[in-house]
């Protein structure tokens, strides 16, 4: 059903923004 499928985007795309951050700090934390 089209409309689960934008639950599941939306659900994903938050999980993204979410985890982009933290994969971020952690590469500059790994760098330093």
């Amino acid at each position: 059903m089209p409309g689960g499928v934008a639950v599941n985007r939306r659900k994903h795309h938050m999980a993204t923004c979410a985890l982009i951050p933290t994969i971020t700090l952690t590469k500059e934390t790994d760098s330093e």
